[in-house]
């Protein structure tokens, strides 16, 4: 090997540990002691805190219940209420299904172009966050009953 080939795998090598360096070093926003942030309430709305570094405001930062804004905090308060639905219509119709790999594990999913919930599957890769069915019947059973619900609020919408 030359001297010239060497000191370029020198400087791959050194723009990997930047890189590294650079990853490792990236963190969660957190606001500053006195700053505001939002975070979700046990009701479920989005509420103002002031950040003082307590036990408090550090395990909602550490649970990731924490926001730069309101539109955020109830943004994923909406979501965790559809998840956590979902997770309790699993519960009921398969006792808890957990991901088996190998097998066909239904799960739900909605589609923006089509404005619906709808049910597919995979057998290998698990998604982080998706709540998996035993079998198809039962995820589209509750694409079923979210897909009325759209369907219902559009029509109130419609109405107001």
């Amino acid at each position: 090997m030359t001297i010239e080939e060497l000191e370029k795998q020198i400087a791959s090598l050194q723009e990997e540990v930047r890189k590294l360096k650079e990853i490792k070093s990236a963190e969660p926003w957190r606001a500053v002691q006195g700053e505001w942030y939002y975070c979700i309430d046990s009701d479920g709305s989005g509420v103002k805190a002031l950040e003082d570094y307590s036990d408090v405001h550090l395990h909602r930062f550490q649970f990731g219940n924490y926001y730069r804004c309101r539109e955020l905090a109830h943004q994923d308060a909406n979501e965790l209420r559809l998840r956590n639905r979902i997770r309790q219509f699993r519960d009921t119709l398969c006792e808890g299904y957990q991901f088996t790999p190998g097998n066909t594990n239904w799960f739900i999913y909605y589609s923006r172009d089509g404005k619906k919930y709808n049910a597919t599957y995979f057998t290998e890769t698990h998604c982080v966050g998706a709540i998996f069915f035993d079998t198809k019947e039962h995820a589209q059973q509750v694409c079923d009953i979210l897909n009325a619900e759209l369907k219902q609020e559009g029509a109130e919408n419609a109405d107001s």
